[in-house]
């Protein structure tokens, strides 16, 4: 019986609009040669209208060849898409597709939370929607809506990271964050950064009070659903103390002993899932 072949598409990894104004290249890395029948050609596909087509077919048949320039591309259309087939002379054989990459940089990630751990901050995002995305850059979101890059991470699905760097006890850090392809083409950075909830707890002498204070949590998805104040007494496990709606940023907590070592912490629940949260810093007193 004779075992169907399967022919491996090339890896499509980016398309970069020359500067030239007039060209654009595509890059690739070649799948291992086919031991079905005789190489025949790469063909890229590339379509103007769309995703979804119709393509037309250019023949590269060179078997080592790993880039090739459309002549004249951007002054036919700004937009395309594009997508590889490697052909072999192997009849019957299925023939696998790249993924369909668009001219231009990648996506800018969608950002998930940023939490205050006891590890450090931890910042999460959604992989871009681009999928020549090769890594990341973790940004610094500036008052003044400027990005200080400080740190990249590498691999499509990497989407978390822990920033040991910034002090979440004493200012509320905001994140952002690029994709980059592996041309070094970089995405915009999310303009809808996310920052660290920023708690601060005073009290006053003979009340049985303390008054909890926190900064608003920005660019949940739906926004915020809800604060919840956490507390822990005298070492003991962090509960629900008390709640608040998206637009209060205080709350007066009592309902403890004078004298009890109190742990605070306010936390932000997404109004789009309640299982993403993100908790502020811990504050700690002896009411």
């Amino acid at each position: 019986m004779t075992r169907a072949q399967t022919i491996a598409a090339p890896d499509l990894q980016c398309v970069t609009n020359d500067n030239n104004g007039v060209d654009i290249t595509l890059n690739w890395t070649n799948p291992p040669a086919n031991g079905c029948g005789a190489f025949v050609q790469y063909t890229i596909f590339a379509s103007s209208t769309g995703p979804a087509g119709p393509y037309n077919a250019i023949a590269v048949t060179g078997q080592a060849t790993n880039s090739f320039t459309l002549t004249g591309y951007q002054t036919i259309a700004n937009n395309w898409w594009f997508y590889m087939e490697a052909q072999y002379n192997c009849p019957g054989a299925t023939v696998l597709q790249s993924d369909t990459i668009k001219n231009g940089n990648p996506l800018a990630p969608q950002i998930v939370n940023v939490d205050v751990t006891a590890a450090g901050v931890v910042f999460n995002w959604l992989p871009s929607a681009s999928p020549q995305t090769q890594g990341y850059i973790i940004y610094y979101y500036l008052p003044n809506g400027n990005g200080l890059a400080f740190d990249t991470v590498y691999g499509y699905n990497t989407t978390t990271y822990t920033d040991l760097q910034g002090d979440p006890n004493t200012t509320s850090l905001v994140y952002t964050v690029s994709a980059f392809d592996s041309c070094w083409k970089e995405s915009l950075f999310s303009d809808l950064p996310h920052n660290t909830i920023l708690a601060n707890v005073t009290s006053t002498a003979c009340e049985n009070e303390v008054n909890v204070t926190w900064n608003r949590y920005h660019n949940f998805a739906n926004n915020v659903l809800e604060y919840r104040i956490l507390s822990s007494i005298n070492g003991g496990p962090f509960h629900v103390v008390g709640l608040a709606d998206s637009t209060t940023f205080n709350y007066a907590y009592s309902g403890f002993n004078d004298g009890d070592s109190l742990c605070i912490i306010v936390r932000a629940i997404s109004a789009a899932n309640t299982n993403v949260v993100s908790n502020s810093n811990q504050v700690c007193l002896k009411a």
